[in-house]
């Protein structure tokens, strides 16, 4: 009977790394996530002061109160 011959490789097989997922990975940077992430923080700051300086204005303006004013107790004044 004929016997498999061992080869002997002398150079790293490169492995090939299985993704998890279908969607591709974005990596950033940590002053991009902070200046994200601060941003984020300004926009959101700035839409509850136009709700709570324009009550009554609007539907939203009423939500944002609402949700806001157990809280902080803003517009009890």
């Amino acid at each position: 009977m004929a016997r498999r011959r061992r080869t002997v490789r002398t150079e790293p097989v490169a492995r090939r790394r299985r993704r998890s997922s279908a969607l591709p990975t974005v990596r950033i940077s940590a002053d991009v996530g902070r200046s994200l992430v601060g941003l984020s923080l300004l926009l959101l700051g700035a839409i509850l002061l136009i709700g709570l300086v324009l009550p009554g204005e609007g539907s939203l303006t009423d939500v944002l109160r609402d949700f806001v004013a157990p809280w902080f107790g803003a517009g009890r004044w």
